[in-house]
Formats: structure tokens, sequence, C-alpha cells
């Protein structure tokens, strides 16, 4: 698999993972068009900096380690969403 194939599977895995609400969407290591740019569903600013992706990883590793972290735990105890977590999660590293 090639790195733009790579990189184009992320993208639909990550937005199941995220639907889920088994994840959550980074948006500070984008560059080029979308610096400056609001997300529109997250209505936050994409900065595009090194700081600004530093900062945003720090937060979701916080944030796991809490009661979000604690949520999803929770929601990977359910059986059903177990599986369909484990089916992307597997789709992803057989892609690679």
């Amino acid at each position: 698999m090639s790195e733009a194939e790579r990189y184009r599977s992320q993208i639909p895995i990550a937005s199941q993972l995220h639907a889920l609400g088994l994840g959550r969407g980074l948006i500070q290591h984008r560059k080029g068009f979308s610096v400056g740019r609001e997300v529109a569903h997250l209505r936050e600013v994409v900065q595009g900096t090194k700081g600004a992706l530093l900062a945003e990883l720090s937060e979701a590793v916080k944030s796991v380690k809490g009661q979000e972290g604690d949520h999803i735990r929770a929601k990977l105890g359910k059986s059903k969403l177990f599986t369909k977590a484990e089916s992307i999660v597997s789709f992803f590293f057989d892609a690679i």
C-alpha cells in the first residue's frame, strides 16, 4: 500500500471511530489551505504549528486518562460496539 493510499484510508477509519464516540479528531496536524480556517463541526481554527499540535495531543492524552477515557472504555465494554471498533481497527492494520 502506498503512502497516499494509507493516508486516504485513515480518513474514513478516523471518521467511523469518532462517530462511534471512541476517538477524538485532531486538527492541528493540518497544513496548507486549512491553516487559519475554522473546522466547521469543531468550531476550532487550524493553527498548523508544532506548538498547537503538541498542545492538542497533550489535551487528548489528559482527556482519555479522565472521564472521557472512562466513557470510551465503558462503550468498548459493550460487545456490539467493541466488535465494530475491533473490525475498524483490524481493517486499518490489515491495510498497512
